[in-house]
């Protein structure tokens, strides 16, 4: 960025803004940039005449607010053009918004909101025995007592008080709050190019989900309940572990009838651990420890979930073995990787004393202790989660799966079904398609630990063709409701994923593999180029609706994308671009969870051993805040391997951080094929 020549004597940072600079704006000093040595007339005049483009966008936006803003919304536009100390940067600060952030994000109380807000209204999806679902419909409202809370707006916008500095606003476009520019982030169309809009924001209605904390957390009802919405939106339907219905049944009871009965929904561990996972996507004050300090969110409802458990595993239950998960979850997310073995060897040694793996309907034992379908079904759907959750980690840290298959059947997928909503994003919503997700995981995860078996004990490529075959045959044999092209909710987006994510660990281990005499469709190298590019289509679709910030599940897709994509680079321009896309994701994420950032720190450290030059666009989101100046936690070759001459490898011939070959004439080839990815 170039500084303008007032800046450059006072050493300010400047803001680059044509044609006044913030700085020369506040202070009524004359801008003027100095032309760049190398700028021809050309260039110049193409400049000049962006800028002016520019300023007539921006005095349209402020144009477009006054026709058709409410009275409430003229009067601070009028009130700011009037008395701004330069009307270059009042009219700047009108288009981009600030105005409009800092009405709502001011409100420090907890009220609903203003009267500028609107909120869709949805009325409940009603079932019929005989006609099916009826389709939901959708009307615009006015504000009323039970539209939308304050919790939903500051997860919305980012309440003001929560700073996260520059990394939050420059790399994590939120749809809501973009500044409008020609990065905006706008999928729904919450910020037309043509100005403000009168309504603040649209926020769908969603049915409340309403508990009583106490006796399980020290915490507000409604925060709890905010956060357990929030939770079942985005972390449940993915992991599949935490049972919706039973629990919050148990939850509002109260204490449990049979404090000693393994099958128990609900505990002081779990509902603590939940309330600990879901503050890590919060942005709600009430989620901090410490105000403005990211890293101390839910760090209380954690410590509250251990002191729990240490009392509960000595009469273990369903939601014992639950919150111990999350336990390891929200440890991980932040990096804390120390405690692992204490929690993972606690939930193997829970799992075997509850006898889980040996579990069957038709003992009498379980019989006795279920009393009705519901609860049977609720165990059968805790147990298949845990078996999918467990597949999930094996394959992403490439390790033996520690849970056996269950015994148990699945439940059957029945014609009532949940609807998912979207909270609090804004979005239609769906039916939750729950049951046939879970049948569909169950399948894959079978096949995960077929691919980790294979993976840590052959390089037969023929053998991985056939599993590759078992996989793809999987696909086709979807239900018509989780084809990708049919759905857009997020579990059914981030289960494609990781069908990519097998395929492409099944064939980067054969990478290096003789493909002299094999077709296109049968050379590693390709197969999973296509399939890491077909990753970062999906992960770009859920990012666009509803952004990588509520779930760390996406960091599946993208930590595989973008070590598989380092050492093609040059295979297309579609590689380089999922390239990009799949570091920004890793750099976005990097607010919600730390490790990502090790993430980014190990492929750029990786790049510079192996000579590969990163694209500039990719390097933006990997210097965030600094963080890339520390040396990175993953490992890498003390010494690469040399190439037929002798010399390091540098851009002809490669090595992967396993030290694996990758030759340009074999790249050379595969950029002239295209695999249609399946």
């Amino acid at each position: 960025m170039v500084a303008c020549n007032n800046c450059r004597k006072k050493k300010l940072k400047c803001s680059g803004a044509r044609p006044i600079c913030q700085n020369c704006a506040k202070t009524h000093g004359q801008c003027v940039y100095q032309a760049e040595s190398n700028e021809t007339r050309n260039e110049s005049l193409k400049r000049k005449a962006s800028e002016l483009e520019n300023q007539v966008q921006q005095l349209d936006r402020v144009l477009s607010s006054l026709r058709s803003g409410s009275e409430q919304d003229i009067r601070a536009v009028l009130d700011r053009l009037q008395n701004a100390e330069s009307m270059e940067l009042a009219v700047s600060e009108i288009s981009n918004a600030s105005l409009l952030l800092s009405s709502i994000s001011g409100n420090e109380q907890r009220t609903e909101p203003q009267s500028t807000m609107t909120a869709t209204s949805t009325t409940a999806p009603q079932t019929s025995s005989g006609e099916g679902h009826e389709e939901q419909r959708l009307t615009d409202i006015r504000r009323s007592e039970d539209s939308v809370t304050q919790y939903q707006v500051d997860e919305l916008l980012g309440h003001q008080s929560v700073k996260p500095g520059r990394a939050y606003f420059d790399h994590i476009i939120y749809p809501f709050v973009s500044r409008l520019n020609p990065d905006v982030w706008d999928p729904l169309n919450l910020l037309p190019s043509a100005g403000l809009r009168s309504k603040a924001i649209t926020i769908l209605k969603i049915p409340p989900l309403s508990v009583t904390a106490a006796p399980w957390a020290d915490v507000d009802d409604g925060f709890a309940s905010h956060l357990l919405q929030y939770y079942f939106t985005f972390e449940q339907p993915f992991y599949s572990f935490v049972m919706k219905e039973p629990f919050l049944a148990a939850m509002n009871a109260g204490e449990p009838s049979d404090a000693r009965s393994p099958f128990r929904f609900c505990s002081k561990a779990l509902v603590n651990g939940i309330l600990a996972v879901a503050c890590k996507s919060s942005f709600c004050k009430e989620a901090f420890d410490v105000p403005n300090d990211l890293s101390s969110r839910g760090v209380r409802f954690i410590d509250a979930t251990k002191q729990a458990i240490e009392v509960e595993k000595q009469s273990p239950s369903i939601a014992t073995l639950q919150a111990v998960m999350k336990v390891m979850w929200y440890e991980g997310g932040r990096g804390q990787m120390w405690n692992q073995p204490y929690y993972g060897g606690l939930l193997l040694e829970l799992y075997g004393r509850m006898g889980l793996a040996n579990l069957s309907w038709t003992e009498n034992s379980m019989a006795k202790a279920t009393e009705t379908s519901k609860i049977y079904d609720a165990v059968a759907d805790t147990l298949w989660g845990l078996y999918w959750q467990d597949s999930i980690q094996s394959l992403t840290m490439a390790i033996d799966p520690r849970i056996q298959r269950p015994k148990i059947p699945l439940p059957e997928v029945g014609e009532a079904e949940d609807w998912w909503y979207p909270y609090p994003l804004v979005d239609a919503p769906q039916l939750s398609r729950f049951r046939e997700t879970l049948r569909a995981r169950v399948m894959l995860a079978d096949l995960i630990r077929e691919v980790v078996k294979f993976t840590r004990s052959s390089t037969d490529l023929d053998g991985a063709l056939r599993i590759y075959e078992r996989i793809r045959r999987w696909k086709r044999d979807l239900p018509e409701c989780l084809v990708l092209a049919n759905t857009k909710l997020p579990h059914v987006l981030l289960m494609h994923t990781v069908y990519d994510c097998m395929i492409i660990t099944l064939f980067r281990a054969l990478a290096s593999t003789t493909t002299v005499n094999r077709i296109p469709t049968e050379n590693p190298q390709l197969i999973t180029v296509d399939h890491a590019i077909h990753t970062m289509s999906i992960i770009s679709i859920y990012r666009s609706l509803y952004t990588v910030l509520r779930s760390p599940a996406p960091i599946i897709g993208l930590m595989t994308s973008t070590f598989a994509l380092l050492f093609h680079l040059d295979h297309s321009t579609s590689a380089t671009d999922a390239f990009i896309q799949a570091v920004q994701g890793l750099s976005e994420m990097s607010l919600n969870w730390p490790p990502t950032l090790s993430m980014l720190r190990g492929v750029k450290a990786i790049a510079l051993k192996s000579g590969i030059d990163i694209p500039p666009a990719a390097m933006r989101y990997m210097d965030v805040e600094g963080e890339m100046s520390k040396q990175s936690d993953i490992p890498i070759p003390a010494a690469l391997p040399k190439g037929a001459t002798g010399k390091p490898k540098g851009l002809p011939e490669r090595v992967d951080k396993a030290g694996r070959v990758y030759l340009d004439g074999v790249d050379e080839f595969l950029r002239k094929l295209t695999l249609e990815v399946d």
